[in-house]
């Protein structure tokens, strides 16, 4: 799902992926063949966004300025059909004009289909989970209350 959302996905405040192959062939020393897959995704040298916050609060400025980035960014994910499921600070980069750009689409999954329930919300736990949304909190605890009612 990584490489289909990061080829769906053309916005300035997401990281580029450059070039993806599910089926190629690694060469190694001795000559034998393994199939492998790779993806080339574009480098962003100035660090993740944790770092940039362990050096210190933020002016509220720049705040606004970030936090209007990443609605514009995460309305364009969605209406494209995406979710990314494990937006933190460690996956949001910041870029040589200090501009956030959101990458690891690891866990995405399309917004519709067998994620979601009849409620609209996702409902598979993925992710981080000091990140998660509330509603994938409610279901891992009510799967663990049934798990450990059905032990005891």
């Amino acid at each position: 799902m990584e490489a289909k959302a990061y080829t769906n996905l053309k916005h300035n405040n997401l990281l580029e992926m450059i070039d993806y192959r599910s089926s190629a062939v690694e060469v190694k020393k001795d000559g034998s063949k393994v199939p492998i897959a790779y993806m080339v995704l574009k480098l962003v040298k100035e660090g993740d966004l944790q770092n940039w916050i362990a050096w210190g609060r933020f002016e509220a400025k720049i705040c606004r300025f970030y936090f209007k980035q990443m609605l514009k960014t995460l309305h364009f994910i969605h209406s494209k059909g995406f979710a990314h499921r494990d937006l933190k600070p460690h996956n949001i980069l910041v870029d040589s004009e200090y501009n956030l750009i959101i990458a690891d689409f690891g866990l995405s999954c399309s917004i519709k289909g067998p994620s979601q329930d009849e409620s609209g919300y996702l409902k598979t736990g993925l992710g981080t989970k000091n990140y998660m949304a509330p509603e994938i909190h409610r279901i891992f605890d009510l799967k663990t209350k049934e798990k450990m009612e059905k032990e005891h």
